[in-house]
């Protein structure tokens, strides 16, 4: 099977997201990595203003690495 991937569908307007992870100064329950994201003003006034209307949360393979507390 063949897959091109010069191929695309479009992007919805209402699943414009972001990956997001744990505050700074959080621990995960296995002790193996500490948050790392700030959410003062400056991050959460970006993400409103990007219109981004969908977190995930914990982004890329943090959640599935770590357990969180």
């Amino acid at each position: 099977m063949v897959v091109d991937l010069r191929q695309g569908t479009p992007i919805s307007p209402y699943l414009i997201g972001a990956n997001v992870f744990p505050e700074t100064t959080t621990s995960s329950a296995d002790a193996k990595n500490n948050g790392f994201m700030s959410y003062g003003p400056t991050i959460t006034n970006g993400l409103i203003q990007a219109k981004v209307k969908l977190l995930r949360f914990p982004g890329g393979s943090w959640g599935e690495e770590h357990l969180l507390s």
